[in-house]
């Protein structure tokens, strides 16, 4: 079976497990395939231009930063718009702002002016809010450097995890960049070790309890998450956590150092 058949069936079992996972509060998660072990899928793909790569990253932080405040922003909108028609109708009437509103003409021109102030409000705050948005990092070079590294994944393992290869999200970074991971077990218990593999197959080096890693992403599968814990260990929190992303021709896959 090739590679690209094995990252196939892998996909299929990602998406088949997704559901049973989530319900159980883990993250996605595929079976480990011992015969993967060792693969370095996509190593050897060249990254994305540079220029590809800062507009990719901004516009995450675009997204991101609209996602997480959008709530609030429409309520803000919607209190002003309401505002500026009590104000509007109160200076254009002249037997009332009721008066007007009894008006099928003056009805439709008050709500054309209710959403374009609303609009108008919601657009300027997003813009104020991003010019005054807090910086999560900056670029060195043809690398983008976290001010506080970035937590992509959190999941709580123990020896029934032992099988099972977790998904590690990074919609930060394209495929293909070469990305630093901060590998963090949250240790109650030495007998258990974490690792990052490009394949949900590889073997479990080291046992410290903080390690980095350089990975270059893969164009045909995501980063996993492999956890070894003896069958009597603790639950333990393991968090893996972004560091950096070069578009680097020149960095070195698989890059390890422990803590």
């Amino acid at each position: 079976m090739s590679d690209d058949d094995d990252l196939a069936a892998t996909r299929e079992a990602i998406k088949k497990h997704r559901k049973i996972t989530r319900r159980g509060g883990l993250p996605p998660w595929t079976p480990i395939d011992p015969a993967l072990a060792g693969v370095m899928v996509g190593a050897s793909d060249p990254p994305p231009p540079l220029w590809v790569g800062k507009l990719w990253r901004r516009l995450h932080e675009v997204l991101d930063l609209f996602g997480r405040t959008f709530a609030s922003r429409a309520i803000r909108a919607i209190l002003g718009a309401m505002l500026f028609t009590a104000i509007y109708l109160y200076f254009v009437s002249e037997g009332g702002a009721f008066a007007v509103l009894n008006e099928a003409a003056s009805r439709v021109t008050a709500i054309v002016a209710s959403v374009i102030s609303g609009s108008i409000i919601f657009v300027g705050d997003f813009i104020a809010a991003m010019l005054w948005s807090r910086r999560t990092g900056a670029w060195y070079g043809r690398e983008y450097v976290f001010d506080t590294p970035k937590q992509v994944l959190a999941v709580q393992v123990s020896a029934a995890d032992n099988d099972k290869a977790f998904v590690v999200p990074t919609p930060m970074a394209l495929p293909a960049s070469f990305v630093t991971f901060i590998v963090r077990v949250e240790r109650q218990d030495d007998r258990v070790k974490a690792q990052l593999n490009l394949a949900p197959g590889g073997p479990i080096y080291s046992a410290a309890a903080q390690r980095e890693m350089g990975l270059r992403l893969s164009k045909r599968g995501p980063v996993f998450l492999t956890v070894s814990a003896a069958a009597e260990a603790l639950p333990t929190m393991v968090r893996v956590l972004m560091k950096s992303i070069s578009y680097d021709t020149t960095a070195t896959q698989a890059k390890i150092t422990g803590l």
